[in-house]
């Protein structure tokens, strides 16, 4: 989804946009809510044991691999490239939206029972499912249930008639409402109407207190489970009722008992976007999996040379994890964790390292160390960039090393968007990188194989043994068979030592390890060393826990000239769940022109944030201070709280 709140991380230099002030109140609907049927069935999932030892790989279409010469990557291309995916040794893909759509990146649906013609016929996507399903690689697609595109027959007829049975289906108003957030108020001159579509003008929101609207997306659901695919990415679950979360939560409950009594080997994974785990946590009581957003955030500043107690923190979301889903009403036992290291909405991993190789190794090496289910985005693997504009987040895969050859994308073909990050024979390609040791793509491969080799890395139990120096390490240890597996991390770009007290072998690189005083390990890499002995593997001397506290930091801000005072600046971030007008985090006034605010927060944790002036609709300008008045500005700032400052 375009989501307009989180993406990469930039400096504290400021200057806010001029704008209009104050957060507006909420109104009463014009037309009536239809009670909805909060009987959930709760059913007994036990198929998705498979989930938790896959590798997933995130394919949009359009940027993939082009069958017909069009420029447009298809079904069919995805069915002549499972070669590579089998090459690389992913047993899952997720695939962006392939419903008939009019843009470019599908998340706006005009028919949820047509295929996206640009991607091939029904014919097509069942070849493809077959041929990935006859590979052992299982497939779930994009499920966008939170909003259609105003093209839908649904809503051109529910817009156009106050008595079409699709009227409730949406929700309309005959006057403009005050609301919290005005920037989700969409307005129809033609139909003097308005109604809500959360990320855009073009997506209205559907009425998930209209029980209509639940029986038709089932449906949906069922559809393409009978066609064959192995379950769902739920796009914007946390958005279903942003007014009130428990309409999101009943239906979420509804539709996963629903599916999984279609059937319960289906995989079903939210997007619950938000950097607080607390926030996350009530969606497992409603589906097997959510993206771990925090996680992700963290990973990212540990491959910058941060040393964070990762797993600890882990650890501690998963506690919350498991309580939500042994809540009762809970239609899951065991909550399922996916990590990823970015997507389809945020700056490719590489371009938020700098185009740094090691330091996205290491981020790699984080990911397919820890628990949870990996997803890797297209591209990452041989270390694609990709920034800035959605577009470019989003460019196609790159096969050949002067980005021309057969098959190749070019996602944008007739467009006027121009690819960014697409470039010749800058050592970013598959043909650049097959077959060469210090590769990207071999190290994806190597990594991929490890995890798939050692379940215990997917099941175990993860303990955090600490940091010393440069390092950080922990242990994983199997449940069922006892495996142990050591796991030392070098963040810094200096070698390091330590004090190694076990036998083992070195599971990345197949090599036989003895134990030493001063065991060696290279700057920006790892030891994950599978032993046996029942001693303590590392020198508890050297290795302590992180440390804990915490500090302060204190935020000044420069306004624009002219600014009145009696209007209120808000500090927004993953502090306040991106409540963009909370009235706690409303910077004090120091002059006509400046403000501030101090916001602690725990030792070696990160702090997002933003500031509006009351909505999201009144942003800041971007860092080369250019007007961003009715537009995003998309990059989060970034605070690491090391010291009081």
């Amino acid at each position: 989804m375009i989501i307009r709140k989180f993406i990469k991380l930039i400096t504290i230099s400021m200057i806010l946009m001029m704008c209009l002030s104050g957060c507006a109140t909420k109104t009463t609907k014009t037309t009536s809510k239809v009670v909805i049927n909060t009987e959930e069935t709760v059913s007994e999932p036990t198929g998705t044991d498979w989930a938790k030892e896959a590798v997933f790989y995130e394919i949009f279409v359009r940027a993939f691999y082009d069958s017909d010469g069009d420029g447009i990557g298809d079904f069919n291309g995805i069915t002549e490239k499972v070669d590579y995916l089998k090459e690389l040794g992913v047993n899952a893909v997720w695939l962006m939206p392939i419903m008939e759509t009019t843009t470019y990146h599908g998340y706006d649906i005009v028919d949820y029972y047509q295929t996206n013609p640009e991607y091939g016929s029904m014919d097509d996507f069942k070849n493809m499912l077959k041929t990935l399903h006859d590979n052992d690689i299982r497939v779930i697609i994009d499920y966008v249930a939170n909003h259609t595109s105003d093209e839908n027959q649904w809503f051109k007829e529910g817009i156009a008639d106050v008595n079409s049975e699709y009227r409730d289906f949406y929700t309309f108003y005959t006057a403009k409402p005050e609301l919290k957030d005005t920037s989700i108020l969409r307005g129809n001159g033609e139909y003097k109407t308005y109604y809500i579509g959360y990320f855009d003008s073009i997506m209205p929101d559907l009425n998930y207190t209209n029980q209509a609207v639940r029986d038709e997306m089932k449906d949906v659901a069922k559809y393409w489970l009978d066609i064959g695919v192995d379950g769902f990415r739920l796009d914007a679950s946390m958005h279903i009722d942003d007014e009130d979360p428990e309409v999101s939560y009943s239906w979420w409950r509804e539709f996963t008992s629903y599916v999984k009594e279609i059937n319960d080997e289906a995989f079903i994974v939210g997007e619950n976007w938000d950097s607080n785990y607390k926030v996350i946590a009530p969606f497992y009581s409603t589906m097997d999996s959510s993206f771990d957003f925090p996680i992700q955030s963290l990973i990212e500043n540990m491959s910058k040379g941060t040393v964070g107690d990762i797993v600890g923190i882990y650890n501690k979301q998963i506690e919350a994890y498991e309580e939500a889903a042994a809540e009762e009403g809970s239609v899951i036992k065991e909550p399922i964790v996916s990590t990823m290291l970015g997507n389809h909405d945020v700056n490719r991993i590489a371009s938020k390292l700098d185009g740094d190789a090691a330091s996205a190794k290491v981020a790699a090496n984080l990911q397919f160390t820890l628990p949870g289910t990996p997803f890797i985005y297209y591209g990452e693997e041989i270390g694609q960039l990709g920034r800035g504009d959605d577009h470019n987040k989003r460019e196609s895969f790159e096969w050949y090393a002067n980005v021309n050859g057969e098959g190749q994308a070019t996602q944008f073909a007739g467009k006027s968007t121009k690819a960014l990050y697409i470039l010749p024979n800058d050592g970013i390609s598959y043909e650049e990188q097959v077959g060469k040791d210090d590769s990207m793509l071999e190290h994806y491969k190597k990594l991929i194989k490890m995890r798939k080799e050692n379940t215990v890395l997917a099941t175990g139990e993860y303990t955090s043994l600490g940091i010393y120096n440069n390092l950080y390490a922990y242990s994983v240890k199997g449940a069922e068979d006892g495996s142990k597996i050591l796991v030392v991390h070098n963040l810094k770009t200096e070698d390091a030592t330590f004090n190694l007290l076990v036998d083992g072998e070195d599971i990345y690189n197949g090599t036989k390890v003895s134990k030493a005083d001063n065991y060696k390990i290279n700057a920006k890499s790892m030891l994950i060393l599978k032993y046996s002995d029942d001693t303590t593997p590392l020198d508890s001397s050297q290795f302590e826990s992180v440390e804990s506290g915490e500090y302060s930091v204190t935020i000044k801000v420069t306004l624009p000239e002219g600014t009145p005072m009696e209007d209120n600046i808000y500090i927004v971030g993953n502090f306040n769940s991106w409540n963009e007008c909370d009235e706690e985090y409303i910077m004090t006034r120091t002059s006509d022109t400046t403000c501030e605010i101090t916001i602690s927060g725990t030792a070696k944790s990160s702090m997002e944030f933003k500031f509006t002036r009351g909505s999201w609709d009144m942003r800041e300008q971007n860092a080369a201070h250019e007007d961003k008045i009715g537009e995003e500005q998309k990059e989060n700032r970034s605070y690491l709280y090391e010291k009081d400052k």
